[in-house]
């Protein structure tokens, strides 16, 4: 800081606030004359104020860069070129620094806002510097507009937050497709499964219709067997009914159990009916007391 604050110590303002003889130019006129060369030429705003922060000198970048002239600014506070929210915070600093001489803040490369003259604000990066001349503290700031860095690190913020949401999102689409091509391959076996249960099922199904085939011409030749023997049984009966009725002699017709079925001589010679005649309806038509020797005379054939 030496080094600095001998150039401001050195510097010739532009323009000051009316002081006395002895405190006009508190720190002579060494090398005045290249130090108000190197102040008027340089592409920071400077400004130098006193204990009150009343505006001693400014250079001629301050109105470039903050639209105030120089004689609009010396003898005004500097909490002019400060917004409304920060002005009680730098008096108090100022007050507190004076009376203990602790810093709260560091000096070097402070970034702040600035109230333009057209009311906007600006941000700006602020480095401090203080001397003493003829018993009175001065302070000197030197102001760089750093409105561009501040877009660009703005602009690299959000093309970072943009990069990051942008991968974001292709990680989770990258995980929805990740997540799909399971549920494909899931699908895919489960596809393969079932086709390999239905060529089982089609296997067996065509199994079964070549049994069922091979059942229904069995089937169909058992049907057209018994076809053949029902049609055999009925015309052996009706060979057999014409000879019964043919007969002149006495003709039973029993089944396994030996009860009558049917007896066509008897009927035509006692008059009963086919129902009257079945089982042992037929010995009603005998005398009673012949009956019994009917009956045993029966039995006795039935044995044989």
């Amino acid at each position: 800081m030496r080094d600095t604050n001998a150039i401001l110590c050195r510097w010739s303002p532009v323009e000051t606030v009316p002081r006395s003889s002895e405190s006009l130019d508190p720190v002579g006129h060494l090398s005045g004359e290249l130090y108000q060369v190197l102040a008027e030429s340089a592409p920071d705003a400077i400004i130098t104020i006193d204990e009150n922060s009343t505006v001693l000198t400014v250079n001629p970048a301050v109105e470039r860069l903050f639209g105030y002239a120089t004689h609009e600014l010396v003898g005004q506070p500097l909490s002019l070129l400060m917004p409304e929210r920060l002005r009680g915070a730098h008096h108090a600093g100022l007050a507190r620094y004076l009376g203990t001489g602790a810093r709260h803040i560091p000096w070097q490369n402070i970034r702040l806002p600035i109230l333009t003259k057209s009311g906007t604000e600006i941000p700006v990066e602020i480095s401090f510097g203080e001397f003493a001349a003829d018993g009175q503290r001065f302070f000197s700031g030197f102001l760089r507009d750093i409105s561009d860095r501040v877009a660009a690190e703005h602009a690299l913020t959000q093309a970072r937050h943009e990069s990051e949401a942008r991968a974001t999102e292709a990680e989770q689409l990258a995980l929805q497709l990740q997540e799909q091509a399971t549920e494909l391959e899931h699908q895919t076996d489960e596809a393969q499964a079932l086709a390999e249960e239905l060529e089982q099922a089609n296997g067996e199904l065509q199994e079964a219709v070549v049994h069922a085939e091979l059942a229904t011409s069995r089937t169909a030749a058992t049907l057209e067997t018994l076809s053949i023997t029902v049609e055999n049984l009925r015309r052996s009966e009706e060979r057999y009914r014409a000879l019964v009725e043919a007969s002149t002699l006495m003709v039973w017709v029993t089944d396994a159990n030996g009860s009558v079925e049917d007896m066509p001589f008897w009927r035509e010679l006692t008059g009963q009916s086919l129902d009257e005649v079945r089982g042992d309806g037929w010995a009603n038509a005998i005398h009673p007391e012949d009956q019994s020797r009917t009956f045993a005379t029966w039995r006795q054939a039935q044995a044989v």
